[in-house]
């Protein structure tokens, strides 16, 4: 039973007609409003090694909004000007492979909105449990609509989203003025300092990535070049750090060109 849903196990039948009832019941209020975002300069936090480079130019007075993955709710972000802990909106998809998210952890960020990146209605009950358990008159829990993890799915021909991917989709439909994205590679580069500490080396993670064969990097960079053209056509700013740039063109991260 994850961490997230404590309780006893019911049987599976029971379950499911469980989860269907809750869901119809209250995922409307849940769903991440696109007001929240509209006409908002947002920032795009990844976990990549190269978020420093990608952020050199920027502060966190930059954004209206700073938007975090994860483990990303653990590490400051590197900006040019200097490091902040700030985290408007967190995506998280509530699994017990990563660390567990805290009220502490949540203050500490200054979170107003945690976002549970659900994989479908059956996960719906920890939704739930994650708003009773963090909820506050200053932090709201939502989610984005399991209809789009199906169609990026599709799109990526089966293989799973990341929390990025589900993430990136959403802002750049949500009538945002500006979305900066920066610390995406595609998994061609390890994460940051302090975000996962299983990978060692850029040929760690991307070994590890392809070992596990849930996601498709490759699929996912065409996707993504997509939903970014999709969203300029649209009338949304989209601003890519150079190596977010970089990796999606398909060419390979230079180290001799990294600031750090």
């Amino acid at each position: 039973m994850t961490k997230y849903m404590p309780g006893k196990l019911r049987p599976k039948f029971l379950e499911v007609l469980r989860y269907k009832l809750l869901y119809r019941l209250f995922s409307r209020k849940m769903l991440l409003e696109q007001s929240r975002f509209k006409g908002k300069t947002v920032l795009l936090a990844g976990p990549a090694r190269t978020l420093s480079d990608d952020l050199s130019p920027w502060s966190a007075d930059d954004f209206d909004l700073v938007v975090k993955m994860n483990n990303g709710l653990w590490v400051d972000l590197p900006f040019g000007t200097g490091n902040s802990q700030r985290c408007d909106v967190l995506f998280h998809s509530l699994t017990d492979d990563i660390p567990a998210v805290t009220s502490a952890a949540l203050a500490a960020a200054d979170v107003r909105c945690l976002v549970h990146r659900t994989t479908g209605k059956g996960r719906f009950p920890i939704t739930l449990w994650a708003a009773r358990s963090w909820g506050t008159e200053n932090r709201v829990v939502r989610i984005v609509d399991p209809d789009s993890y199906r169609k990026l799915t599709k799109r990526l021909e089966g293989a799973s989203p990341t929390t990025g991917l589900v993430c990136l989709d959403f802002l750049l439909k949500s009538g945002a003025k500006k979305v900066v994205i920066a610390g995406f590679t595609f998994f061609q580069t390890k994460y940051q300092d302090g975000y996962d500490e299983r990978d060692q080396t850029d040929q760690d993670t991307v070994q590890r990535v392809k070992s596990l064969s849930h996601h498709d990097p490759d699929k996912e960079r065409e996707v993504v070049a997509r939903l970014v053209a999709e969203a300029r056509k649209a009338g949304t700013e989209v601003v890519l750090g150079p190596c977010v740039e970089t990796a999606l063109q398909g060419r390979l991260i230079d180290n001799q060109d990294l600031v750090s």
